[in-house]
């Protein structure tokens, strides 16, 4: 009981003084959206959703992890989106790093952003996560919502919400967020290529992707954020799986 009560103090003083804003026009941010399977129509939205951000220098990587099915990226959208192939399925973590070792090729890219494929961003999502990135700032995360609440998910959406606004804002006003969701989360690039990249890809640990690469910047010296504006909203599983 005492530790939530001071997780509430914590998450109060985020949202009572909130993080000096950093935001500037001429950071480049690469979108890595990594795909297996997915929805068609899933996918096709959350691609539109990138390209309506405020932030207008982006770029989208669009990485198939060896889908059954060849992705196809949606005519529409085919001159702004770059699509690389695997040539089997190897796991979120692998197709992630695939699509960041592809910006880092692009020397004007200052920060990447992971998005799950079956997400929808917020129109200010990547400008209100640029505003938590201070100098001493290595990743931050947004909120995640349940785009389909109905039956188990009243639930699940409840538990997002105490994740988010309790917890992580709570952590986020030492710049202490211990997990940054891969749903939608922002990274320093300078920071990924200078050994946190290699290190998360020569794992040895039996822990979550997105808790390891968030523990990762926390262990290399960097801040970790939540941007409670940067909305992301989800699809999610409206049964049980046996």
């Amino acid at each position: 009981m005492l530790q939530l009560i001071i997780r509430l103090v914590f998450a109060w003083l985020y949202s009572a003084f909130p993080n000096k804003r950093w935001y500037t026009l001429d950071k480049e941010v690469a979108v890595i959206i990594p795909v297996f399977n997915e929805d068609p129509k899933l996918l096709s939205d959350c691609i539109a959703s990138v390209l309506m951000q405020t932030h207008e220098r982006i770029q989208i990587i669009v990485v198939d992890d060896g889908s059954t099915v060849p992705v196809k990226i949606p005519g529409e959208f085919q001159e702004k989106v770059q699509l690389i192939r695997l040539p089997e399925n190897s796991g979120k973590m692998q197709a992630q790093s695939v699509g960041i070792h592809e910006a880092t090729l692009n020397s004007h890219v200052d920060f990447v952003l992971t998005v799950d494929s079956d997400t929808i961003i917020g129109r200010k999502a990547v400008q209100k996560m640029l505003e938590q990135f201070d100098e001493k700032t290595g990743a931050v995360c947004g909120e995640v919502r349940i785009m389909n609440i109905k039956g188990l998910n009243h639930i699940v959406e409840f538990l997002y919400w105490n994740a988010f606004h309790i917890w992580r804002a709570g952590s986020s006003f030492f710049g202490q967020v211990s997990v940054c969701s891969g749903a939608i989360s922002m990274y320093r690039l300078s920071a990924l290529s200078d050994g946190i990249l290699e290190e998360y890809l020569d794992r040895n640990v039996e822990v979550g992707n997105d808790r390891y690469i968030t523990y990762l910047f926390l262990k290399h010296g960097w801040r970790t954020r939540y941007a409670s504006e940067a909305v992301a909203i989800t699809d999610a599983p409206t049964g049980w799986k046996f």
